[in-house]
């Protein structure tokens, strides 16, 4: 599916791939879909895996922002393969089933709330509300720019993601010096507590 987007691959090529009968595929999978959200959900909670402090938490940002960059950068390029088919198949998306999309709307999803729980982090010393507030304006901007440096870096002339993932938090501290200065000279961070910016 990766190299050959959903609708071009048909079940006689994946079973062909993994050198296995169809009949043994559909004793495990229900239909090419339900293969596919498996497969999808396996490789998601293995990535977002990494960043867990024990197998029972939630897939949070732990660790200092180096940490996190590397972790980052090196699980998205030792096995670029999950982040490129996701990215692939997303562009597919009208010609896929509902249920596909639904399934990477929910890894994505996992991604932007990760990104926003390490924003949130970032900015508490802001306060909670602030803190939150940043974090939800950004936590997209974060996603996005990994999306588009991925890319880049995929293609062959992009920059390490580590690097990427370091100037993203560089720049959102330099915004976090600004809040506070704002809330220290007495505006309260205005364009965070309740005002549109």
């Amino acid at each position: 599916m990766a190299t050959k987007g959903f609708s071009g691959a048909s079940i006689s090529m994946i079973c062909k791939a993994a050198g296995c009968p169809a009949s043994s595929l559909y004793w495990h999978f229900s239909s090419k879909e339900n293969l596919f959200a498996e497969v999808v959900h396996w490789k998601a909670d293995f990535f977002f895996g990494q960043f867990r402090a024990n197998e029972n938490d939630k897939p949070l940002p732990e660790g200092s922002i180096e940490d996190l960059a590397e972790q980052v950068g090196r699980s998205l390029q030792d096995d670029p393969l999950f982040l490129r088919f996701l990215l692939l198949l997303g562009l597919e998306r009208k010609d896929m089933p509902e249920e596909v999309r639904d399934v990477i709307f929910e890894v994505r999803n996992s991604a932007r709330l990760w990104w926003q729980s390490l924003l949130e982090r970032q900015f508490s010393n802001l306060g909670p509300t602030v803190a939150k507030l940043v974090a939800e304006e950004y936590a997209e901007f974060g996603r996005s720019l990994i999306d588009g440096a991925f890319f880049a870096w995929d293609f062959g002339d992009g920059p390490d993601l580590r690097k990427v993932f370091r100037q993203f938090i560089a720049l959102l501290a330099a915004l976090n010096e600004k809040i506070a200065a704002e809330k220290k000279a007495g505006s309260a961070g205005a364009s965070y507590t309740g005002s549109s910016s």
